[in-house]
């Protein structure tokens, strides 16, 4: 793994490709990796501080360091994915939505298991161990479009099969008293042809 000045001299060669020729990146890196404990080089009239630079490589480090702390992957939790510990939580998942738009407290809001800080990291983590392998492929009867499409209502569908007395289709339907027949009882229902 490469670390220490080495980190810093591939950051310097990344920043200053529209600055620098090629030659005189190498030379700087050369020298960064020569002389560790110098924190300023010039080169054709760029002076380059180094300082900033390893100070952003550290706390990087220190990030990737809390992500790997708080991901576990247990083949017999969600069959290895990387979950937060304690959780069956992908990582990958929450920081798709965190690279998608989500906010990270929008995010902490709907899964009350994780921090904000921890959706944060997600994305850390996410970065420098993406997910392995093909995208996976949608089953067929999900690629295209339903064969059919339509409304239907409550009488397009099929009638209740737990017999006569249970149907709702059956059952007589409830009719107010005839207020004519001076409230002497419920009026039959009418004759159906």
């Amino acid at each position: 793994m490469i670390s220490g000045r080495a980190l810093v001299g591939l950051r310097l060669a990344y920043l200053t490709v529209d600055t620098l020729t090629l030659d005189a990146r190498r030379r700087i890196i050369g020298r960064v990796l020569a002389e560790p404990t110098t924190n300023a080089f010039q080169e054709d009239a760029v002076t380059v501080a180094v300082e900033p630079i390893a100070a952003d490589i550290d706390e990087g480090l220190h990030q990737l360091d809390l992500a790997r702390a708080m991901v576990k992957s247990d083949p017999e939790v969600m069959g290895g994915v990387p979950c937060f510990a304690g959780t069956r939580i992908p990582v990958h998942d929450i920081a798709d939505m965190a690279i998608n738009g989500d906010t990270a407290e929008a995010l902490a809001t709907a899964y009350p298991q994780l921090s904000v800080d921890q959706v944060k990291l997600a994305t850390v983590y996410a970065t420098a161990y993406p997910r392995r392998g093909r995208p996976p492929i949608k089953p067929a009867w999900r690629k295209g479009a339903p064969a059919t499409s339509r409304t239907l209502t409550i009488d397009d569908l099929p009638p209740v099969s737990s017999g006569p007395s249970r149907s709702r289709r059956n059952a007589p339907s409830p009719r107010p008293a005839d207020s004519s027949a001076g409230g002497a009882g419920p009026v039959p229902p009418p004759h159906r042809r």
